[in-house]
């Protein structure tokens, strides 16, 4: 299995080769070899010795995708998918008050061309647009 490394400011974000667009072309790109071990399969190894967790989010009840992580001081938080891809590939903390739109209305596509930084009456228009729009 191949991964590709993308170093932005001093986060390590791994993603895998399959249809990777990249916007920002700021990224340090690096191609590496992995193998997952066969007594843990939710982990890859690298040619390194590094290992990295194949994480794999849950659905939240509401159709988001949601991840148990650990933050920068230990701790153990819950982050949505769509929040947490958006705020890596834009390299910027959602402001206060900012939503996160799906562009295609699907929760659980975290896609970063299918997400926008929104107001949340912004977000709301474009839900009430796209019910209206399905409506037979």
């Amino acid at each position: 299995m191949f991964l590709k490394l993308g170093i932005v400011k001093s986060f390590l974000y791994i993603c895998k080769v399959n249809n990777i667009k990249l916007k920002n072309t700021n990224l340090v790109m690096k191609t590496i070899k992995t193998k997952q071990h066969p007594n843990f399969p939710n982990y890859l190894v690298d040619e390194n010795g590094d290992i990295f967790s194949k994480i794999t989010g849950s659905d939240n009840g509401i159709g988001y995708k949601v991840y148990k992580l650990t933050d920068m001081n230990g701790d153990k938080v819950y982050q949505l998918g769509h929040r947490f891809t958006y705020e890596a590939w834009n390299e910027e903390i959602i402001p206060i008050g900012m939503e996160i739109h799906h562009k295609n209305h699907i929760r659980n596509d975290n896609h970063i061309d299918n997400l926008d930084c929104v107001t949340k009456s912004q977000n709301q228009l474009a839900a009430a647009k796209w019910r209206k729009s399905i409506k037979v």
